[in-house]
């Protein structure tokens, strides 16, 4: 699928400078300038539209999503040692926390089904995902 959007946007993109430089080198605007314009905006659009966001990494190693994840006054420190602090409302949580491919899982708190994903190259942690698609929790950010 991506590789086919890709291909359909780099094709709009080609037409429509080449439609609309055509058109202007005529001094004639016509209906080709007026596709070509549409041609290009087509992936300006799309790509002003779009967030880049992958929500199955692939994460090589724990190293990559160890450190401080914040959002508003939340926050969740994954420790190398493979514990975690979690701190929302003024109450602290600590335990122990693992990784399998995306998923990641606390042994108490602070939520059951938990993902991490890439957003605009930075990594995301989905805390208590329970929506059906797994898009719907509280987003925590990679401090970089």
């Amino acid at each position: 699928m991506e590789l086919f959007l890709i291909t359909s946007l780099s094709i709009c993109l080609f037409l429509g400078t080449f439609l609309t430089l055509s058109t202007i080198e005529n001094k004639h605007l016509g209906l080709k300038f007026y596709v070509g314009i549409i041609l290009l905006i087509i992936p300006l659009t799309f790509y002003l539209t779009t967030d880049n966001v992958n929500y199955n990494p692939i994460i090589t190693s724990d190293n990559e999503i160890i450190g401080i994840y914040t959002t508003g006054l939340t926050s969740l420190n994954l420790k190398k040692n493979g514990t975690y602090e979690f701190k929302e409302n003024n109450k602290i949580t600590v335990g122990n926390w693992t990784r399998f491919d995306w998923n990641l899982t606390f042994n108490q708190g602070p939520a059951e089904k938990n993902r991490i994903i890439i957003e605009n190259g930075r990594h995301v942690i989905i805390l208590d995902d329970k929506g059906p698609d797994l898009q719907h929790g509280l987003k925590l950010y990679k401090n970089e």
